[in-house]
C-alpha cells in the first residue's frame, strides 16, 4: 500500500505510537497531519455560550449569570461536553 500524499510505502501501523487509523498515509504524513491539525471550535459549545450570553427574561441583559436556572444549565452543558472529550471533571480536575 502506498501513501496517498507522497506515494511512500513506509506505512507502519502500531509502531512508534501510531494507531491503526489513516492507513492511507505513510508514517511521515500521518504524524505531519496530526502536528498540523488545528483545533476546531466546538459548535455546540459555542452555540451554548452564545445562547447563555444572550440571557433570558429572568436576568438583566448585561448579566446572564443572575439567572440561576440558565447558569446551572450552561454549567451542566460544559461538564457534559468536557466528559465527552475525555477531560477530567471534578474538584481535582485542574492540575
Amino acid at each position: 500500500m502506498q501513501c496517498e500524499h507522497c506515494r511512500s510505502y513506509a506505512i507502519n501501523p502500531g509502531q512508534n505510537g501510531r494507531g491503526d487509523d489513516d492507513l492511507h498515509l505513510c508514517d511521515v504524513c500521518y504524524w505531519r497531519a496530526r502536528a498540523e491539525a488545528k483545533p476546531s471550535v466546538d459548535a455546540a459549545l459555542a452555540d451554548a455560550c452564545q445562547e447563555w450570553l444572550k440571557g433570558c427574561t429572568c436576568a438583566p441583559a448585561d448579566a446572564p449569570q443572575e439567572c440561576a436556572e440558565c447558569t446551572t444549565a450552561f454549567l451542566e452543558l460544559l461538564v457534559r461536553r468536557a466528559q465527552e472529550l475525555g477531560l477530567p471533571v471534578g474538584e481535582n480536575a485542574i492540575t
